[in-house]
C-alpha cells in the first residue's frame, strides 16, 4: 500500500489525510495529481493510439514494417519520391494492395524528375496503382504522410527518399486507429 498525497509532501499526507506512514518508512510518495494525470493519459493512449518520435534518424524499417503490413490500400503524400521506393511500392501493388500515391510535379529536383518520367511509364501497366501529380504551379505538396488500411498512419518530416528514409534527422508521428 503507497499513500496517495496531493503534491508529493509527506507532511500534507500525515496532517491532511490522516495518513499513518512515518516518514522514512515509505518506500515512495505517488501524488495524486500525478496519479490522476497518468491515468487520464493511458485512457487516451488506449481511444487514440499514438507513439511520437521526436529526432529520430532513420525511418526507414518504420516505413518498411507500414508498407509489410498494408492489406488492403496504402496511400501516400509526399513531395519527393525515390526510383527504389517506386520500386517497393510496385511490389506491393503487384501482391494486390492499391497504392495511392500524390507527389508534387518537381523536375527541378534531379532525383524526383527520375522518379516522376519513371512513374508516367509505368503507371498504365499496374492496375493496383495510382498517381496524381500536383503541379507546382497549382500548389506545393510539403506533406508527408503514409496512410495503412484505414487504421494506421506515419506522418512527419521525412521525404520518401533515400537520404529522407536512412540520413536525415526526422519527427515522426504513428497513429493507429480506425
Amino acid at each position: 500500500y503507497t499513500p496517495l498525497c496531493w503534491d508529493g509532501c509527506q507532511l500534507c499526507v500525515i496532517l491532511e489525510r490522516g495518513c499513518s506512514f512515518i516518514t522514512y518508512d515509505q518506500p515512495f510518495l505517488i501524488s495524486l495529481r500525478l496519479t490522476i494525470r497518468s491515468l487520464k493519459e493511458m485512457v487516451n493512449g488506449l481511444e487514440d493510439p499514438k507513439l511520437l518520435l521526436h529526432f529520430i534518424k532513420g525511418v526507414k524499417d518504420i516505413f518498411y514494417m507500414f508498407l509489410n503490413t498494408a492489406r488492403s490500400h496504402i496511400y501516400i503524400t509526399t513531395p519527393w519520391i525515390s526510383k527504389n521506393i517506386v520500386n517497393n511500392l510496385l511490389g506491393k501493388a503487384d501482391s494486390g494492395v492499391t497504392i495511392r500515391l500524390l507527389v508534387s510535379d518537381d523536375t527541378n529536383n534531379d532525383a524526383n524528375r527520375e522518379s516522376l518520367d519513371y512513374l508516367k511509364q509505368i503507371v498504365h501497366e499496374h492496375h493496383q496503382l495510382e498517381v496524381r501529380l500536383c503541379s507546382l504551379s497549382e500548389i506545393f505538396i510539403h506533406a508527408k504522410g503514409v496512410m495503412v488500411d484505414d487504421c494506421m498512419l506515419l506522418e512527419g518530416s521525412f521525404n520518401l527518399t533515400n537520404r529522407g528514409l536512412e540520413e536525415n534527422v526526422e519527427n515522426i508521428t504513428i497513429s493507429f486507429s480506425p
